[in-house]
């Protein structure tokens, strides 16, 4: 037993979607270019700053409770009798993460200040409002998150397309223009963010209960009962997505401590341009995920290994010409025609390397995942985080 052909179909089919997808997420690029454009290197460095520790928290919370939403509802979808069971574990990858981003929003609103006199005490004190709204950002983008998560386990991947690879970003470019129209500063950013973020939550749970019933969600809910096997799939999973962040991200927190707010926003957005090679996984890693764990609980072994073979096929060829275009982008469109630069214009190809490696080697870990092994990857990406923060 290999590919089923209702199978292939949607993995073609989300293929497309996810491309198209990665193609309309090119705006978080002009985003990126808009934002210290419209509001100039300091206040798009002290923004990227903030955001970057934001992100690992966020990575941490919908990181492993994303995955969960995919492998459950792909796993107890293909028999009836395991409805029950599917509704426990939606509901259980919901309300943790909520729950928890409540704690860490109240937590950050008190420890802002310290945070910032003990870390960034170098920086403007206008980053302790920055990182108290931010922190708004968590809860907001569970909400937005995780209904597209759970409709991916249906092999779906046309709302992703819609909500967060179109209207989100969309909305984030709009918005960072007119708040910066409006003279906001680097809070027209934050409030961009969390305005898009409002703006996109109904139209996530809309698609999602086109698949699920909403009754039967809220009754689990309302129940508040966890699922042991979703938790234990779901923490290390969190806590390996927040390290694997970190290795893009923590550059960013150390360099904030030396540096000043334009080196750094600098330094973000190039990082984040290398970043975009990603894409050439990430727009097949979405359908290959839900394909293993559906395999997987029908003990279809050879139909993994011809996914695998062939997405990663596709995911390696078309990485090469993702990172020629993007180095080509360095420094001049980057930083500006005639801006100097002293630093070795190697910084680029190295920063590419680890997005062009995941494209070759990184379904690897989806496989695993998806089998149910994020112990497996937490105890790598642990190792690999100790490395990069000690070199």
């Amino acid at each position: 037993m290999s590919f089923q052909e209702e199978d292939r179909k949607k993995l073609n089919i989300g293929i497309a979607l996810n491309a198209l997808g990665k193609v309309a997420e090119a705006t978080n690029g002009i985003y990126l270019f808009l934002a210290r454009y419209l509001y100039g290197g300091v206040a798009f460095g002290l923004f990227a700053i903030t955001f970057s520790a934001i992100e690992l928290m966020n990575r941490f919370l919908i990181g492993g409770f994303g995955d969960a939403m995919v492998y459950f509802s792909a796993k107890y979808s293909q028999r009836q009798q395991d409805g029950d069971r599917l509704y426990v574990s939606l509901a259980s990858c919901l309300m943790v993460p909520l729950l928890l981003s409540l704690l860490l929003v109240a937590g950050l609103w008190g420890l802002a200040p310290w945070i910032q006199r003990s870390f960034w005490s170098q920086h403007d004190p206008e980053m302790v409002s920055l990182l108290r709204l931010l922190s708004l950002l968590l809860p907001l983008n569970l909400l937005l998150r995780l209904p597209i998560e759970a409709i991916k386990g249906q092999l779906n991947m046309k709302w992703a397309l819609i909500v967060t690879s179109t209207c989100h970003p969309l909305s984030n470019v709009a918005l960072a223009v007119i708040f910066a129209v409006l003279g906001f500063g680097a809070h027209g950013l934050v409030w961009g963010q969390l305005v898009a973020q409002v703006f996109c939550i109904p139209l996530a749970w809309y698609g999602m209960f086109r698949f699920y019933s909403p009754a039967r969600f809220f009754t689990a809910l309302f129940r508040l009962s966890c699922s042991r096997e979703t938790l234990a799939f779901a923490l290390p999973q969190s806590a390996n997505m927040m390290l694997n962040f970190g290795l893009v991200r923590i550059d960013t927190l150390m360099l904030s401590y030396w540096m000043d707010a334009n080196q750094v926003g600098t330094y973000t957005l190039v990082s984040e341009i290398t970043r975009s090679i990603r894409g050439a996984k990430t727009s097949f890693s979405a359908v290959f995920a839900p394909l293993v764990a559906k395999y997987k609980a029908l003990d279809n072994r050879s139909g993994i290994e011809h996914a695998l073979h062939t997405v990663t096929s596709w995911t390696a060829a078309l990485s090469i010409p993702i990172a020629y275009a993007v180095i080509s982008f360095y420094p001049d469109i980057i930083l500006g025609p005639g801006t100097p630069w002293e630093d070795s214009p190697f910084i680029v190809w190295f920063l590419a390397t680890g997005p062009l490696l995941s494209c070759f080697f990184g379904l690897a870990g989806n496989l695993l995942l998806m089998s149910g092994h994020s112990l497996l990857l937490l105890y790598n990406s642990a190792l690999i985080t100790v490395l990069n923060i000690a070199l």
